[in-house]
C-alpha cells in the first residue's frame, strides 16, 4: 500500500464535546479553540509505524 492510496479524514470538533469524553484529569489540545479529530485507517495486515 501507498501513501497515496490512504484516506486522511479530518474533523473540527468544539473542544467541549470533547472535553466531557475524557478523563479527569486530561486536557484538549487544540488550535484556534478546536479540536481536530482524525481517522486513518490501516488495512489489516499492513505494517505501520505510529
Amino acid at each position: 500500500m501507498k501513501w497515496e492510496h490512504v484516506l486522511f479524514a479530518h474533523w473540527k470538533v468544539e473542544k467541549d464535546i470533547v472535553q466531557e469524553s475524557l478523563p479527569e484529569g486530561m486536557k484538549v489540545d487544540t488550535y484556534d479553540e478546536l479540536f481536530r479529530l482524525a481517522n486513518l485507517p490501516v488495512p489489516k495486515g499492513e505494517p505501520h509505524l505510529m
